[in-house]
This record gives structure tokens, C-alpha cells and sequence, in this order.
């Protein structure tokens, strides 16, 4: 199942005074914003509350660094544009010699996302994905059928809650909380408009950030393992971690897409075959360890 756009520019840490936002076509960002994916493993209840003025506490959540570089902005901004001129809005990757825009139009009072993989993967949806509908207020939903080439497929977004997201990384007020029938949370800056944040019902908690990361903790083992062969076609080994680890490999808008549990080490190697042919992270876990690479899968 796809997920909708997680985009995001960290808003200025500090507390301040919450109030429910409307969201509006007008709040979405008038310049690209850049920023970087941060991953950690939700506690269990922080992203339970809903209603008006409510604070969400990710601030025991460790994050760690993934290195995948993120952007979203006016789709004119982009090398692409010309081939899309029905678009306003694009997110994009820029890893290693690795490229990728989706882009979005207005339609009505719908931001639907309706072509993706730009320019090497192109997958033009035949029935646009609305990532929100305008205006939106607390209490408000509205379903989407919408089709990227496997069969129409149907979701309900609800606007849950607003107020505070707290996180290890920084305080972000006036934030809104979305919740869709996938069992996803997205948690939407307001000034401007954009997604800041993801948690869902599987213990993933992931972040967009603008800087570096200045004061993370993020468990580690003392050497950073060796990940090959890098691109993939189907599965990989790891040099410099050996036992029975939990793995899980993230695309850039930070789901997890395949997961396992193995034995490496020695010549054994993990199957990432299911995997569509894109970025992503892979996620090694290991009692209290933990070892973030990029993987490409070809």
C-alpha cells in the first residue's frame, strides 16, 4: 500500500501558543525547502491524542540519520518541469547519481500527486492520489480512490488533532494530525504547509529535518559495517556484523517496505528481492546496536 507525500522543512524549535488550524492551498511553501530523513522506533502511545491543543512527546525516541536528502517545493523549481507543465508542487531525491521527483497539482480544492519516479522510473497514475483536500478542520475527512497502475485503491484521511510535536530534535507548535485508514499518522507544519513527521501502528517514528543533527543520540556499534553488492538486484550481504539481527529496509518516505530477521555474517545474505527498484535505508537492529546504509535496489 502506497503512502501519502512525507515532505518536510523543521519549523523553528520554542512552545507557543496553539490554535486550531484550518489548513488552506494557500499555507503550501513558495520556495524549495531542503531537508534530511531521521528514523526511530516509536515507544507505543505518543501519537494517541487527538482534539485541540494537545502535545505529542517523541522526545525519548532515539533518532538516527539515514542520509537520504529530501526537497519539496514549487515544481518549477525543478530540472523536470517542462516535460510536467499541470504541475505546482514536486518532492524530490538527490542521492549519490541518483534522482527522483514526484510531482503535484491543484485540482479544485484537491493537491493530488499524479506522476512519480521522474526520470528514470516514470509511473504516470491513472487516477491521481488527493494528499489533502482544502479547507480542512479539526474533525474533517474526506476518501480518495485512486489508482498508480496495480488497481484502485481507496483511503479515508481524517484531521485528528493540533498542537505540539516534542522530539529529541527540537518543539514544533501549530502542528496538525492527520490519521488515514492505513493506520498512518502524519503530522503536518503549518507555516508554511508541509509534512513534518510520520508514525504508525508498526513502531515507526520518522523525521524531516533541516540541519545536522547537532546533539542526536544514536546507538551504534563501534565500527559502521560494509553493505554489498550496492546497487542491488535482489539481496545483500553486511561485513562487520555477525549474529541474529532485525532488519528493515525504508524508502524515502520513510516506511518500511521489507523486514526480517537473520542470521549474517559468514556469507549469508538478506533477501530484498520484494522490494520495488528504488533509494532506500537499510536498518539493522541488534540488541541495543543499530546500523543505518543506504541501499539502492535496481
Amino acid at each position: 500500500m502506497r503512502t501519502t507525500l512525507t515532505l518536510s522543512l523543521i519549523a523553528a524549535a520554542g512552545l507557543g501558543h496553539v490554535q486550531a488550524q484550518t489548513l488552506q492551498a494557500s499555507m503550501l511553501p513558495t520556495t524549495t525547502v531542503n531537508m534530511n530523513l531521521y528514523v526511530g522506533g516509536a515507544l507505543g502511545t505518543e501519537a494517541t491524542a487527538n482534539g485541540a491543543g494537545v502535545t505529542w512527546n517523541f522526545s525519548a525516541v532515539d533518532m538516527s540519520a539515514t542520509g537520504i536528502p529530501l526537497s519539496f517545493g514549487p515544481a518549477s523549481q525543478t530540472p523536470y518541469a517542462a516535460q510536467y507543465p499541470s504541475a505546482q508542487y514536486a518532492q524530490g531525491i538527490a542521492f549519490g547519481p541518483f534522482q527522483s521527483y514526484d510531482y503535484l497539482k491543484i485540482t479544485g480544492n484537491k493537491l493530488e500527486l499524479f506522476v512519480e519516479g521522474v526520470p528514470d522510473e516514470v509511473n504516470v497514475f491513472l487516477n491521481p492520489q488527493t494528499i489533502l483536500e482544502f479547507p480542512l478542520s479539526l474533525g474533517n475527512s474526506f476518501t480518495d480512490t485512486y489508482d498508480y497502475g496495480e488497481g484502485p485503491l481507496t483511503m479515508t484521511v481524517t484531521y485528528a488533532g493540533n498542537g505540539t510535536l516534542q522530539t529529541s530534535m527540537g518543539n514544533y507548535t501549530n502542528v496538525v494530525k492527520l490519521v488515514n485508514s492505513d493506520g498512518e499518522i502524519i503530522f503536518w507544519n503549518t507555516n508554511p504547509l508541509y509534512m513534518l513527521a510520520q508514525a504508525d501502528d508498526e513502531g515507526f517514528f520518522g523525521l524531516l529535518h533541516s540541519g545536522a543533527g547537532v546533539g542526536i543520540s544514536e546507538r551504534t556499534a563501534e565500527a559502521q559495517p560494509l553493505l554489498w553488492p550496492n546497487p542491488t538486484t535482489g539481496s545483500v550481504q553486511v561485513k562487520g556484523v555477525n549474529g541474529l539481527v532485525d532488519w528493515n529496509l525504508v524508502d524515502i518516505l520513510g516506511r518500511t517496505v521489507v523486514s526480517g530477521q537473520d542470521a549474517i555474517g559468514d556469507g549469508h545474505a538478506m533477501d530484498v528481492s520484494a522490494a520495488p527498484a528504488g533509494s532506500y535505508q537499510l536498518v539493522l537492529t541488534k540488541g541495543t546496536e543499530r546500523w543505518s546504509m543506504p541501499l539502492m535496489r535496481q
